[in-house]
């Protein structure tokens, strides 16, 4: 295993916020300063991950070749993928939607296709409300 090379793997979650103003907009300064900061602890065994909802609010310079060599979408689940999902969890779909509601509490209806964190934050309210699990 010596022959592995190590690294630092560094998370900025939900980008997006970080590099806008509290109106919402991109804010140029902390752009500035962001690009100025990842430009100075540049080392070859540094990987930076960054994660957002909206990648077309983020501004061109951040995501240049060379400051961001890969881009992943993680797309929806589709109606085989949540029953996969779901039976891994040893949740069924009927289930969650008896129990859990939204935040005006209202039903939940699982459809046919549906955002992974969604999902994942579904059943942990779910585990949370029928089997008391805490997190």
């Amino acid at each position: 295993m010596s022959h592995l090379k190590k690294y630092d793997i560094i998370l900025i979650d939900e980008i997006d916020l970080i590099v806008k103003n509290n109106e919402g907009k991109v804010d140029n300064e902390r752009v500035k300063e962001l690009l100025s900061m990842l430009s100075n602890s540049v080392r070859s065994n540094i990987i930076l991950i960054m994660t957002t909802n909206n990648i077309q609010d983020l501004p061109e310079p951040l995501l240049r070749s060379g400051r961001c060599d890969f881009k992943y979408e993680i797309t929806d689940f589709n109606d085989q993928e949540i029953d996969e999902y779901l039976s891994k969890q040893g949740i069924l779909k009927e289930d969650i939607e008896k129990v859990v509601k939204d935040k005006n509490g209202n039903d939940i209806v699982i459809g046919d296709t549906i955002n992974p964190a969604y999902l994942n934050e579904l059943c942990r309210s779910y585990r949370r409300i029928v089997r008391n699990e805490k997190y």
